[in-house]
């Protein structure tokens, strides 16, 4: 090993061998206050030395030690260490330490399990991992490990973020990066104070990454991406390889040459099914209906199963393999759509996509993906887009799964990024209209009807197409706020397109709608639709505010008076519009009846910190709104 790399053996001062009974250095009383201080966790020490000695040859080696202060952070102590035969995982021992330095524990090769990586249900694939558990009960502790990890693919040069989670504090992290002079690697780095030392070695550069006595982040509430506020490095190869299959990734257009290099010869259909696909576009007389035709019957005709072997990852099984088998994965699914809307003469595109997360850095040349899906660019700026995992989405509906990403549309050198459906405060609609018939003894009957629109329905939608009865029952008791009832009434009507519709009908027998106290009747005209959300003025706002749910809400409530019963007081009429949104509310009576109307709306987007106590101000004044109540008192 040269100078540099010595060096960086050096520094690691925390690891005096894995077999010692002590090690003095991990004593709690070591650790800087700086770094301790509120603190669920502390990074004694982490080196991260990733090797690339050709285009498919690597080594990953991690040393980490870390001691966990209490349960929230218990969770870095157990373990997942994901590899397949392509990409073994070698040479791993652990130690725990208690909080004097004294190990209390020593793995053995029998407390490490190796499993599937999958379910073996939806899911096939030659992934695996090896499970540790290095928990302890007795706080603080300290862990220590090492493992190699053997890379025979290098699409994927493993990112450092030295800062694990929230709540962790770094009291030294490094990252060396050796790779061989003939492969050419940049980097991307944010939210680090120091910049990289770069030296060579032979036929090697070598940089590194360091951080030292960083103080632990804060949680807070709607806090952005983990990526965008803490300390991370993106190495990001112009060269790889992967499972075999050379690229390039100088931009993303040769990025997306590549993958189009993966899907050809992969579209041919049997000429039966092209018959069928002709025969199901015949009546249609718009582009959208043959595209609903050819997605309704792919949802019938076909089923999820994750497949990941080989080249799997990437390269989705062909057309003619899906028309026989009747299932593949969301490539080969993806894949199997477009070539039949493609025999249809419509212009199908294979779309990669970050699913479950929204956040993606065009700026970072890495693949960022986990998901594939289609769209079909239409004139007017009319595209459809499909989640060819499903067999229940509605044509042209994405959902949270994957709405308001930037994906990225393969189309060899032209492939270029759009944005996916938005579904804004307007689409994502919850409209209620209540009529309550209340009783002198405060029972009522509550007749109720809701149109869920978009986002907001697709929890129903899901329990009702899987024709889950608990778990639909089970969402029912969450969502009426009510204390005792009888549902004597529930149904649902479902309106299919790309805001899709959920009705709901239902009728409750209710006990204790209104209280009675003497010859007072107190009741919540909000019957069904209240905030219980609550949030906590911060002193300091230290992050921007992230909101990534926008939603309307509106409620319309009719309340028979009881005979007898005059209103004593109500709930004055109330609004409140900020850059989050608005709440308003009014409650009137007429005719011997009560009126309440409500509205809620919450808007998406990024806030400065500064403006958080507004946010607050709307949630809380929603939430203390939600409960005004009416008085009744009998009439003498």
């Amino acid at each position: 090993m040269k100078a540099p790399l010595l060096l960086i053996a050096a520094s690691l001062c925390f690891y005096t061998g894995f077999t010692q009974k002590e090690n003095p250095l991990y004593n709690v009383l070591l650790i800087p206050p700086t770094v301790s201080m509120n603190a669920n966790a502390v990074v004694r020490s982490h080196q991260q030395v990733f090797e690339v000695k050709s285009v498919s040859k690597a080594v990953l080696t991690i040393k980490t030690a870390i001691t966990i202060f209490n349960s929230n952070a218990d969770n870095l102590a157990s373990l997942q260490l994901f590899y397949d035969a392509d990409e073994p995982i070698t040479d791993i021992d652990a130690q725990v330490y208690n909080k004097f330095g004294t190990r209390i524990r020593e793995i053995k090769k029998s407390d490490i399990q190796d499993v599937s990586a999958t379910d073996g249900g939806t899911f096939i694939d030659n992934s695996r991992v090896k499970l540790l558990n290095l928990e302890s009960k007795d706080f603080p502790y300290t862990i220590e490990y090492t493992y190699e990890t053997h890379y025979r693919s290098t699409l994927f040069y493993p990112r450092w973020v030295p800062v694990p989670q929230v709540g962790v504090g770094v009291q030294h992290s490094q990252a060396v990066y050796k790779i061989a002079n003939d492969i050419p690697v940049n980097f991307k780095w944010s939210n680090l104070p120091n910049k990289p030392v770069t030296t060579v070695d032979g036929n090697s550069t070598i940089n590194t990454f360091t951080l030292s006595n960083f103080a632990p982040l804060p949680w807070e509430k709607y806090m952005p991406a983990w990526a965008t506020i803490a300390p991370i490095v993106y190495p990001m190869p112009t060269q790889f390889e992967l499972k075999g299959e050379k690229g390039t990734f100088e931009s993303w257009q040769a990025f997306g040459a590549f993958q189009q290099r993966l899907l050809e010869n992969r579209q041919n259909l049997p000429p039966s099914l092209v018959t069928t696909v002709e025969q199901l576009v015949a009546p249609c007389k718009t582009d959208y209906e043959k595209i609903n035709a050819i997605y309704k019957y792919v949802q019938a005709n076909s089923h999820y199963i994750g497949i990941q072997l080989g080249i799997g990852g990437w390269q989705p099984f062909s057309a003619e393999y899906v028309a026989k088998n009747k299932y593949g994965d969301c490539k080969a699914l993806s894949n199997f759509t477009m070539s039949l809307l493609k025999a249809a003469g419509l212009p199908a595109k294979y779309t990669l996509v970050r699913a479950s997360n929204k956040y993606l850095n065009e700026e970072m040349l890495v693949s960022q993906f986990n998901h594939v899906i289609v769209v079909v660019p239409l004139p007017n700026k009319d595209s459809v887009w499909l989640e060819c995992t499903s067999q229940t989405e509605p044509t042209g509906f994405v959902g949270s799964f994957t709405d308001n990403r930037k994906a990225l549309v393969i189309d060899g050198e032209k492939s270029a990024f759009v944005r996916t459906p938005v579904y804004t405060h307007a689409d994502n609609l919850q409209k209620r209209t209540v009529t309550v018939q209340l009783l002198a003894d405060g029972n009522a009957t509550v007749v109720a009807h809701t149109k869920y629109q978009a986002i907001q329905q697709e929890t129903i939608f899901g329990l009702l197409k899987n024709e889950n009865k608990a778990k639909l029952e089970e969402h029912l008791k969450e969502s009426v706020d009510l204390p005792h009832y009888d549902l004597a009434r529930y149904s649902h009507t479902i309106t299919e397109g790309k805001k899709p519709v959920v009705e709901e009908q239902l009728e409750l027998t209710v006990r204790g709608f209104g209280t009675v106290s003497g010859s007072r009747l107190f009741l919540q005209p909000n019957a069904l639709s209240k905030n219980n959300l609550l949030l906590n003025q911060d002193s300091v706002r230290k992050y921007p505010v992230q909101l990534e749910n926008a939603f309307t809400d509106t409620d319309s409530v009719e309340i028979s008076i009881p005979e007898g019963y005059a209103v004593e007081s109500q709930p004055k009429t109330l609004v409140l519009e900020n850059e989050f949104g608005s709440y308003k509310s009014q409650c009137s009576v007429a005719n011997g009846k009560i009126l309440y109307t409500r509205t809620y709306i919450q808007k998406e987007g990024s806030y400065p910190a500064e403006s958080y106590a507004n946010l607050v101000k709307l949630v809380n004044t929603s939430y203390k709104e939600d409960r005004a109540k009416v008085v009744l008192k009998k009439v003498q």
